[in-house]
């Protein structure tokens, strides 16, 4: 079974702004000295934001781990062969999003 998380542009991060950028900042200034092309590597982009907060939950150095991230697809927008199917909401995960928006 594979899980797909389409809109991962409609993710909010929680707590302040300005917490937010300065823990930001901090995660750009880790660089390699020797090569910086050589990682670490600081995407930008919502989906790997979020497929990198996931893969810091999951064990991804075990099998199991890889195996569960093998069938974890993260998406900006909804791609043409998920345009057409059933979308599904978690309810048990709706209660900890009271959020602001734009906090």
């Amino acid at each position: 079974m594979v899980a797909a998380i389409c809109l991962a542009v409609w993710m909010n991060l929680s707590g302040h702004f300005y917490r937010n950028k300065i823990k930001f900042l901090a995660y750009l200034r880790k660089r390699c000295n020797v090569n910086p092309a050589r990682g670490p590597f600081h995407f930008r982009a919502p989906f790997r934001i979020f497929y990198k907060a996931v893969r810091g939950i999951i064990p991804h150095k075990t099998k199991r781990g890889q195996a569960a991230l093998a069938r974890l697809r993260v998406f900006d927008g909804i791609p043409s062969p998920y345009a057409k199917r059933r979308r599904v909401v978690i309810p048990i995960a709706l209660p900890g999003c009271d959020q602001e928006p734009g906090a």
